[in-house]
């Protein structure tokens, strides 16, 4: 073998090199995207479970207040206004994550929709909060007012778990947002 070879097969092995590195790239690339789409999907399942819930409960917890609790009528009627309140701020950022589409916005672009969504879920938060206070206040007068030891501790058992996973879907939706913000995809 003579040098004018050994220089040929050695441009030839670093185009190979440079060809792998070029495919290494586009591969991390591409899992990189599809782990970001795969957390958005999974951002957007929880949103859309979050928005039907707030929905499905209204026909289920309000005849149980009249009923049960013997709530009057505009109790109940808040109860269900505060439920579909709900179920518009679920069904809006569910709409707001929908319509991140990764594949072709720049990243500029995703990275302004993900601040609007975490400015929107703060905004949804305090409402939120406003609003369960302004319904369970009342609620807890009704059910001391009926006086049963066994509904009073499951009322204050309901308060507890339901904060509980309250502050773990807002946590765990936090950190989705915060990973397709940083493009960090690993579970």
């Amino acid at each position: 073998m003579d040098i004018d070879e050994l220089r040929q097969n050695w441009n030839r092995m670093n185009l190979r090199v440079e060809r792998l590195e070029e495919d290494n790239w586009l591969l991390r690339r591409e899992r990189d995207m599809m782990g970001k789409v795969s957390m958005q999907s999974r951002l957007l399942r929880q949103c859309t479970v979050r928005t039907i819930l707030s929905f499905v409960a209204i026909p289920i917890l309000v005849p149980q207040l009249l009923t049960i609790f013997g709530c009057p009528l505009w109790y109940t009627l808040m109860y269900a206004v505060a439920f579909l309140i709900f179920g518009f701020m679920n069904n809006n950022e569910r709409l707001m994550v929908k319509s991140i589409d990764l594949n072709t916005m720049p990243v500029s672009e995703v990275m302004r929709r993900v601040q609007g969504i975490e400015q929107l879920r703060r905004h949804n938060m305090i409402t939120g909060y406003i609003i369960a206070a302004i319904v369970l206040i009342p609620l807890f007068y009704f059910i001391y007012r009926i006086n049963d030891r066994a509904l009073i501790i499951g009322a204050w058992i309901g308060l507890v778990a339901g904060l509980s996973c309250g502050f773990f879907i807002k946590k765990r939706s936090d950190e989705m947002l915060k990973r397709i913000r940083e493009n960090d995809i690993s579970d």
